[in-house]
């Protein structure tokens, strides 16, 4: 089964909030690709043909004005978009041009970044093979620096490789990879970067059968959660904490539990949530 892929979704939020700042507005095509851009964002989650439509706008500027910046942002707007829409070919098509543009400008950090959303999408494919190849030549750009974002964007690198690690079925390096990824967000200020690199951590003691330090990860991730107001992670991490208790034979705290992830998600309206405790529920109860 795969692993949840919430932070990977919130990686691609992060990405194309930094991808933002990348405008200079130095001249009118440039306004006008960030105003087209930010209404591209709003529908890459929920409606792909509104996002496809504003993203051609930014890339018919960029042509009209042979804009290298503007295109860029347009074919890493159209990788996002069809790699959520299941086009995996494509996806790849438009970020590796955004690749090859970004060398062109010597922009070294961009590269990384666009290396790792390469490797998310082959994750995404199944190839995790594929995506610890890219995922680690990511994660060497990033060596050595100590900027936060770097720092930031390495810890949810190695994050990543321990998720594809975990999909390959080798808890052995996906345990090594989380702990790296957790070292590197203890030198950031953000508590909320531990949440991820916890919560795996305590998914695969809870694999391993190892259930006192399942409980011990989920509940740390689980308090950042509430301090740093993470919601739906906080919901997801009391769900997981039902389904420890279910594994340890404790029912009735594992329906507590899955009940208050149930009322935390539906107040989101979190509908693939909403069924994955209503799952766990009933499985609680035979």
């Amino acid at each position: 089964m795969k692993i949840k892929t919430l932070p990977l979704l919130l990686w691609f939020i992060v990405y194309f909030f930094n991808l933002e700042h990348s405008f200079t507005q130095e001249n009118q095509e440039e306004s006008n690709c960030k105003d087209h851009f930010d209404s591209a964002r709003k529908y890459f989650y929920k409606d792909h043909d509104s996002a496809l439509y504003f993203t051609r706008l930014i890339e018919n500027t960029a042509h009209a004005y042979n804009n290298k910046k503007c295109l860029v942002i347009a074919l890493s707007c159209y990788g996002t978009i069809y790699r959520n829409s299941g086009k995996y070919h494509q996806s790849l098509n438009a970020f590796d041009s955004s690749l090859t543009l970004f060398k062109s400008l010597n922009d070294s950090i961009w590269e990384a970044r666009t290396i790792l959303m390469i490797g998310s999408v082959y994750s995404e494919k199944g190839d995790y093979l594929k995506s610890i190849e890219l995922l680690m030549e990511s994660s060497r750009k990033y060596e050595g620096l100590t900027d936060e974002w770097s720092v930031r964007s390495r810890s949810r690198v190695k994050n990543f490789i321990g998720i594809a690690y975990y999909q390959l079925g080798d808890k052995k390096n996906a345990l090594v990879y989380f702990k790296e990824s957790l070292a590197d967000s203890k030198s950031l200020m953000d508590t909320s970067s531990f949440i991820s690199p916890l919560s795996n951590i305590g998914m695969l003691f809870s694999d391993l059968g190892n259930y006192s330090e399942a409980l011990k990860h989920y509940e740390m991730a689980r308090v950042i959660a509430v301090k740093t107001n993470n919601y739906l992670n906080e919901a997801q991490i009391v769900g997981n904490i039902g389904n420890v208790y279910f594994k340890i034979g404790d029912y009735h705290r594992s329906i507590q539990n899955r009940l208050q992830a149930l009322k935390m998600v539906k107040e989101l309206n979190q509908s693939d949530e909403i069924t994955r405790q209503y799952l766990g529920i009933a499985k609680s109860n035979f």
